[in-house]
């Protein structure tokens, strides 16, 4: 199998929901992908916080 992220070819592959659509990833591009979606939660966080977002 094949991974979608990096072309790399491996045994086994991650399915993740990114934007409605199922990606398929190596155990490298997976934890990679969980620290951006991670990053990018917190900076929306901290942008909340400055702007004092009540919701």
């Amino acid at each position: 199998m094949q991974c979608q992220e990096c072309g790399e070819e491996t045994d086994e592959l991650t399915r993740v929901k990114d934007g409605g659509k199922t990606r398929k990833l190596c155990e490298d591009c997976h934890e990679l992908w969980a620290e951006q979606r991670e990053i990018a939660a917190e900076a929306g966080r901290a942008m909340r916080d400055m702007m004092e977002y009540k919701g």
